[in-house]
C-alpha cells in the first residue's frame, strides 16, 4: 500500500471504528519497514494533522458536498486531501489529487470520478472558501481549531477568554513521537548521544522518556529493544 493509502485506512479505523491513532500509527510502521523515512513522516504528519483539524476540514468539505449522503469513507479521502492542500507544502496538487484518486478507485471504481472532480472544485476555488464564515463566534471557534464549543464555553466561564483559546490553539499542536528508554541496555544519556541525528530530546515527564522528530519505528534502536513505544503521560 501506499503512503496515503496507509494514512487513509488508519484515520477511516479511527473514525468508523473508533481505534487509537497511535497504536495503529505504530502497528502500521512496524509492518512497513521498507517505507522511508520521508514516507513515513508524511503518513504521521496526514494521520495527525486530519484528526487535529477534522471540524475545519469537514467545514470546507461540506461546502461542496451533501455529507448527509455522502459516503463516509469518501468524506475522509477529502478531508484528508484536503489537509495536505491547505496545511503540507511542497506537495503538488496534481499529486494530492492522484493519490486520492486510487484510493476512492481500490474502494469502488464508482468513487474515482467524484474524487476527482469535487477536489480539483475545492482546489481551484477561491481563498474565501477557507473562511469561516458564521455570524456564532462561538461556533466559529469551534470549527476554526477543531475544538468542541461546549467545552470551550466550559474553559472560558471557568478560567477567562484568553486560556480557554490558548487551550484551543494547543489543541492543534501535533504531538511528536514518544518512546521509553530500555534502561537495561541503554541509559537515557547515552541514546541521545549515540542517535543524535533523529532529533532526540529528554521527556520532561519522565526520566526514561525520549521524544523524536522523526521516525523510529524501524531504527536500529528500535529493532535492537532500546526504545518501547509509549505514551510521555503513561511513563510517570
Amino acid at each position: 500500500m501506499r503512503a496515503r493509502e496507509l494514512a487513509w485506512d488508519i484515520l477511516w479505523k479511527v473514525f468508523a471504528k473508533n481505534k487509537f491513532s497511535n497504536h495503529l500509527l505504530a502497528k502500521t510502521m512496524e509492518l512497513n519497514a521498507s517505507f522511508t523515512d520521508q514516507d513515513k513522516t508524511l503518513i504521521y504528519r496526514i494521520v495527525y494533522g486530519t484528526l487535529k483539524n477534522k471540524l475545519y476540514l469537514e467545514y470546507i468539505a461540506n461546502q461542496f458536498i451533501d455529507n448527509r449522503k455522502t459516503n463516509q469513507k469518501l468524506q475522509v479521502i477529502l478531508w484528508m486531501s484536503i489537509y495536505q492542500f491547505r496545511f503540507l507544502d511542497r506537495i503538488p496538487n496534481y499529486a494530492i489529487v492522484n493519490e486520492a484518486v486510487n484510493i476512492g478507485k481500490k474502494l469502488n471504481s464508482k468513487y474515482a470520478g467524484f474524487v476527482n472532480a469535487t477536489l480539483k472544485r475545492i482546489f481551484e476555488s477561491s481563498d474565501d472558501i477557507f473562511e469561516i464564515n458564521l455570524a456564532d463566534e462561538t461556533k466559529k471557534l469551534s470549527i476554526k481549531y477543531s475544538f468542541p464549543s461546549s467545552l470551550y464555553l466550559i474553559l472560558r466561564n471557568e478560567y477567562n477568554e484568553e486560556i480557554a483559546r490558548k487551550v484551543m490553539e494547543d489543541n492543534l499542536t501535533i504531538p511528536k513521537l514518544a518512546f521509553r528508554v530500555n534502561t537495561l541496555k541503554i541509559t537515557q544519556d547515552e541514546l541521545l548521544t549515540k542517535y543524535a541525528d533523529y532529533n532526540l530530546t529528554k521527556s520532561v515527564v519522565s526520566p526514561v522518556g525520549v521524544i523524536a522528530e522523526k521516525p523510529v519505528i524501524n531504527s536500529v534502536m528500535f529493532q535492537d529493544g532500546l526504545i518501547f513505544i509509549q505514551d510521555e503521560m503513561s511513563m510517570r
